[in-house]
């Protein structure tokens, strides 16, 4: 099986509508201490749809093969301030949602505020039981009624083949769908 921690930014409203923002936040943490402070064991790192486990559609950041892109995955915490202050001189304060019955979210959203205050962002972190969590982030029918502001910490279950993470994303049939196409 596999199974992953997720964090999202709210890219329909300020700030994280600004793609320079996203980037800022993905330099500002080291990934690889983050693995370490999460106790994971034969971790990679994600991109923005598929995890390592997925090939042949998976790319590793991290690797030649990502191309020019793979510098916002690199960290580099001054660059990720200098875009913060060039954007944002007061810097930018927004919620972390977390519940922390998931494993690792509440270290998580620990180290993230910890990382990202340093280059100008400051998280507030919103907890909820996982019941609250899910009734407000999860549960409703459309993703108008899921939408948070600033970030959140999400995870996914565990699936048992790629092909079921796959076509979640592309097959409003297939037999996980939680995306409500």
């Amino acid at each position: 099986s596999w199974s992953m921690a997720r964090v999202d930014m709210a890219t329909h409203q300020p700030p994280f509508d600004d793609i320079d923002v996203r980037r800022a936040v993905s330099m500002a943490f080291d990934r690889d201490e983050l693995g370490v402070a999460l106790d994971s064991l034969d971790y990679k790192w994600a991109t923005h749809a598929f995890g390592a486990g997925y090939t042949p559609w998976y790319l590793d950041p991290q690797s030649s093969d990502f191309g020019e892109n793979g510098k916002w995955f690199k960290h580099d915490p001054a660059e990720a301030k200098k875009i913060i202050d060039a954007k944002f001189p007061g810097g930018i304060e927004v919620p972390y949602i977390l519940t922390p019955e998931y494993a690792g979210a509440v270290v998580m959203g620990e180290y993230l505020t910890d990382k990202l205050a340093k280059v100008g962002i400051k998280l507030k972190i919103e907890s909820y039981t996982y019941t609250e969590y899910q009734n407000k982030y999860r549960a409703p029918k459309t993703l108008d009624e899921r939408l948070f502001t600033g970030m959140i910490d999400e995870r996914f279950a565990s699936r048992a083949d790629p092909t079921g993470w796959f076509l979640v994303y592309h097959s409003p049939k297939a037999s996980r769908m939680m995306m409500k196409f």
